[in-house]
């Protein structure tokens, strides 16, 4: 089913579309409205990218089967506001889980993991997602998660100067931080140890990482 709208097209990947408007104007009404975006490119862009998104979160519940309840506005409108700004797929479908989870109530989604998504790139979700998988396979306490510098720079072809800066990222949303060290203080002092080599997880990073996934 194609919506026309001025000379732009969008595919709509739905059946109903009487339908996908309810689902979506029961969440946020802006979204079914095109009036305000019949004038501005940018703004239909952002239309077009809320509404790929709100039928990837449709097809995803109701694949579930589970009932939805109207998310609080503090997570539903920067959800929707920063959702309708991403283009890449990978990114969309992480926006799409979010959402989907905050309809169903099957997950505490709070804005902190709003926040965190917007400010990460394919690269560092798609390591984020690598280390969660490695841990969930080898039964890994989520508290003892590490990843080393070598390892994830050979495995994402990525430079040193490249990973400083993504691992700087996590740190600064609170996802990775320093490993932790324990020392017997020897005379007047504590010795200091610094490491780039290997780096720790924390629970917020998991927690997050579970928030951007659905289970059926």
């Amino acid at each position: 089913m194609k919506v026309k709208l001025d000379s732009a097209e969008l595919e709509l990947w739905s059946e109903d579309y009487n339908a996908l408007a309810k689902f979506v104007n029961f969440i946020i009404p802006w979204i079914v409205d095109k009036s305000w975006i019949k004038q501005d490119e940018a703004k239909f862009e952002r239309w077009e990218n809320a509404q790929k998104l709100m039928i990837k979160a449709k097809k995803i519940i109701d694949d579930s089967q589970k009932e939805i309840k109207k998310p609080p506005l503090k997570i539903s409108t920067p959800l929707l506001e920063n959702a309708s700004l991403e283009n890449e797929e990978d990114l969309q479908n992480k926006w799409a889980n979010l959402l989907a989870n905050s309809l169903t109530w099957e997950k505490n989604i709070t804005p902190a993991y709003i926040e965190i998504l917007k400010e990460l790139s394919t690269l560092e979700v798609h390591i984020l997602d690598k280390i969660y998988n490695d841990a969930i396979l080898s039964n890994e306490n989520i508290t003892d998660v590490q990843f080393w510098t070598d390892k994830v720079c050979e495995l994402f072809k990525i430079n040193i100067e490249e990973w400083r800066l993504i691992v700087d990222n996590f740190f600064r949303l609170r996802l990775a931080e320093a490993p932790a060290v324990q020392w017997i203080k020897m005379w007047d002092f504590s010795p200091v140890w610094k490491t780039n080599d290997f780096f720790q997880m924390t629970t917020l990073w998991y927690k997050f990482i579970e928030a951007c996934k659905f289970n059926d």
